[in-house]
């Protein structure tokens, strides 16, 4: 099963927001690739400058950033609102907690309490 972290939002308007809609399709491809980079490694938005720098030649860095897509930070670049429209890292990792304990529980009621005959024939 594919996790939470594995995908990203997109709203179905998001083609035609107008931070968006006047984007060249390279500063478009950054920006959704930018976003994938951050759901997969959990970074909350932050984008290392070498992965941006690969991501985004300075022109394209350029366009993002002016289109409030992207920020400058101290260390790359940070996505604009990312908490507000991805999961941040804490989500991820709760969820994931959460589905462990259940399948934890899920296989403990199948194999029944220790000692028992369920547990003992399994």
């Amino acid at each position: 099963m594919t996790n939470w972290a594995d995908w990203v939002r997109l709203d179905g308007d998001f083609p035609d927001h107008p931070k968006v809609v006047g984007l060249s399709d390279r500063a478009f491809r950054a920006f959704i690739t930018g976003l994938c980079y951050c759901g997969r490694y959990l970074t909350d938005g932050d984008i290392p400058a070498p992965v941006a720098q690969s991501l985004a030649r300075r022109p394209v860095m350029a366009e993002l950033i002016g289109a409030g897509l992207w920020h400058q930070n101290g260390s790359g670049v940070v996505v604009h609102d990312y908490g507000e429209y991805q999961p941040t890292r804490a989500e991820v990792e709760e969820l994931r907690r959460k589905r462990s304990d259940a399948g934890r529980l899920g296989g403990q009621r199948r194999r029944g309490p220790p000692g028992s005959k369920r547990q003992a024939s399994a």
